[in-house]
């Protein structure tokens, strides 16, 4: 599947926010092919009707156009990032390695698979929020609305600083029990730990972007323990408790203690017939003895 930004296509998709123009894409296919894996296997800009690179991507030191390709698809239900097409041109001249490793440590530990990720979509005044529902882990990547290459490449306004900004997860949470709240940002390689206010997340101030990823609070069979705190923020140590020994009825017990002593009750009671049995055994079996062939 390909998908450019483009001002002279048909779409008028392919003229706004680049993660709008790369979530759409994949929900089309998806739409069609529910079952299937979808890559966004080509994106990037393009000066009108594919004339040659983007203009603009001088402007984009950043890499924001870069950020989107990369992350939207993910996050809109694609089996993997999305592939930019400009690599020599864009990425390379402008030095945008870094973003390919910042999306790999954002999805780090993950299994796609097992988790068998829902794509969905929250409502939010300032934000596009693109949320995947698994089975362990709700991950989330928060995109800031008026932050667009519009915005920032085209009319040089700078990526505003987002503080004190909230997020209602309710809808994503009305079945489902989390342990732990972290808030990833991208631009700074920087992980933090979030406490959660009911169902809701207090966001970290941050810029263009923020990714939030939930974990599962681990059902404890009754047989294990949580034990003491571990150094290591986030995580605990389960200790095995052994189960008590069931009891044996007293009768079996006094059995085994006269046919085997009590040094070993565990063994079964010995009878006429087991006995019997055994001696035979020891007939038939050939002496250890037993002379050597001569040559």
């Amino acid at each position: 599947m390909h998908r450019y930004l483009d001002l002279g296509a048909s779409l008028e998709v392919c003229h706004g926010p680049v993660d709008v123009l790369a979530a759409d894409a994949v929900r089309e296919i998806l739409a069609c092919r529910p079952q299937r894996p979808i890559i966004l296997a080509e994106s990037g800009a393009v000066e009108p009707r594919h004339s040659g690179p983007f203009k603009l991507y001088a402007e984009d030191q950043a890499g924001t156009l870069l950020h989107d390709i990369l992350f939207a698809p993910f996050f809109t239900g694609a089996a993997g990032a999305g592939q930019i097409w400009h690599w020599d041109s864009y990425v390379d001249r402008n030095h945008l390695w870094h973003h390919f490793a910042r999306f790999a440590t954002a999805v780090k530990d993950l299994d796609p698979p097992a988790e068998r990720f829902q794509p969905a979509q929250l409502e939010h005044p300032r934000l596009r929020v693109y949320a995947l529902k698994g089975e362990r882990t709700l991950l989330l990547w928060c995109r800031d609305k008026q932050n667009t290459w519009q915005a920032e490449l085209r009319d040089h306004q700078p990526p505003e600083t987002l503080t004190g900004l909230t997020l209602d997860l309710t809808e994503l949470l009305s079945d489902r029990s989390f342990s732990s709240l972290r808030a990833y940002d991208p631009w700074h390689d920087r992980w933090s730990a979030v406490t959660m206010n009911g169902k809701i997340a207090p966001l970290p101030s941050f810029s263009r972007s923020l990714v939030l990823r939930l974990a599962k609070r681990r059902t404890i069979p009754s047989r294990l323990k949580r034990a003491a705190r571990t150094d290591r923020p986030g995580r605990w140590t389960f200790l095995t408790v052994v189960p008590p020994v069931v009891p044996r009825p007293a009768t079996w017990v006094r059995q085994s203690e006269a046919a085997w002593g009590a040094r070993t009750p565990d063994r079964p009671p010995e009878t006429e017939a087991s006995s019997s049995q055994r001696a035979r055994n020891r007939q038939t079996l050939p002496s250890s003895r037993s002379p050597t062939r001569k040559r």
